[in-house]
């Protein structure tokens, strides 16, 4: 279940289908085979891509103003690349989705 979380996480961002994302990690079979290195550096990728992706997007369309949200966000990148498991990979999910969640709230930038 957690790796159809994982590819909802990456494809939804850019609004594709499972493994058509940019960078073609966005795969429930990448999460599944963490154990090797080679698919653990995909899905270590897919959640680095995926969460500057909508980092941009919020900053871009959102009255980001709090210095705190920007370390938070560029905090996320840096975990998303240290991942070391799947319960890593599940934790930074849910820290992104969360952040991601109260930045949407924030009023448009323009």
């Amino acid at each position: 279940m957690n790796a159809l979380k994982y590819e909802y996480f990456v494809t939804k961002t850019f609004g594709s289908e499972r493994g058509a994302d940019p960078a073609r990690v966005g795969d429930a079979n990448y999460y599944n085979n963490v154990n090797d290195k080679n698919y653990l550096n995909k899905v270590r990728i897919g959640l680095a891509y995926t969460i500057s992706r909508k980092s941009s997007e919020l900053i871009n369309t959102k009255q980001v103003r709090d210095p705190d949200d920007y370390v938070a966000l560029d905090n996320l990148i840096d975990r998303a690349l240290n991942v070391k498991n799947s319960q890593h990979i599940d934790a930074v999910i849910d820290d992104a989705q969360k952040l991601f969640d109260e930045l949407e709230k924030l009023p448009n930038r323009w």
